[in-house]
């Protein structure tokens, strides 16, 4: 797995993601090495809508999708993210919000996360973070 991840975090659309835009490449690498990996199978709920939002997430490998649960409970499907995008942007907010949308994997899907206490710190070090 830790060549998985090597290769990875080298690949083009994680380099290009507009969450690590405007970083040099020792910044870049500073973010990513306090990430955390975690594999999330197919069909598995990444972010739960309603739930404290906690954790961003950046798709490294397969696919992932927005969705809401309408009030009938009907499944609204949204957006889907590729490698390089994200989910959980409200857990970079200054105040402790909650996840408006749910966020599960398509494919057998593997992001790096991050805690909000730890993206706070990086993004207070790095401001480029919260553009």
């Amino acid at each position: 797995m830790a060549a998985e991840m090597a290769t990875a975090l080298h690949t083009v659309p994680i380099l290009q993601s507009r969450f690590l835009e405007g970083l040099k490449h020792s910044e870049r690498a500073e973010v990513l090495a306090a990430a955390s990996s975690r594999m999330v199978r197919r069909d598995g709920v990444v972010s739960q809508q309603g739930d404290p939002a906690d954790w961003l997430f950046l798709v490294l490998k397969g696919y992932a999708r927005y969705f809401l649960l309408a009030p009938d409970g009907k499944k609204i499907d949204l957006f889907w993210l590729t490698a390089g995008g994200v989910s959980g942007a409200a857990a970079m907010l200054p105040q402790p919000s909650r996840y408006l949308v749910s966020t599960e994997a398509v494919t057998d899907a593997r992001f790096l996360v991050w805690h909000r206490g730890k993206l706070r710190a990086l993004a207070t070090r790095f401001p480029t973070l919260l553009d």
